[in-house]
């Protein structure tokens, strides 16, 4: 069962998201900006995060804890050997998946069922 949130949503989430990174790490030298996908056929926004390797971990702890992120999909690096500035990049594809355990009664599970469309902020 799969369920999608619209474009508005998308960019509404990220949009909120970035000014939170900005707000609490700006002074750090840290930049957020709401991207967009360039494949595929939902061109989705994401936040893109560019983080000196000194405050990943303070960055990642405040995603997990303050931004809702709770998935790590992918950590990859990116070699430009051409790029005197910025020869190494790591990326890290972080999400925001909302899995929660379901309420229980003795036995009994009850589902959790989410309309996509009402979703917004940190639900998304």
């Amino acid at each position: 069962m799969g369920a999608s949130i619209s474009k508005t949503q998308s960019e509404s989430a990220a949009t909120a998201l970035v000014e939170a990174v900005v707000a609490r790490f700006g002074a750090m030298g840290i930049e957020a900006e709401v991207c967009e996908h360039t494949g595929g056929t939902k061109k989705h926004n994401y936040v893109g995060i560019d983080c000196p390797a000194r405050h990943w971990n303070a960055v990642a702890k405040w995603l997990r804890f303050e931004g809702g992120v709770d998935y790590c999909s992918m950590i990859s690096g990116v070699h430009r050997p051409d790029d005197e500035e910025r020869q190494w990049e790591v990326v890290i594809h972080l999400m925001r998946m909302g899995v929660r355990d379901p309420p229980t009664r003795g036995r009994f599970t009850d589902p959790i069922i989410l309309d996509p469309t009402i979703l917004q902020g940190d639900d998304i």
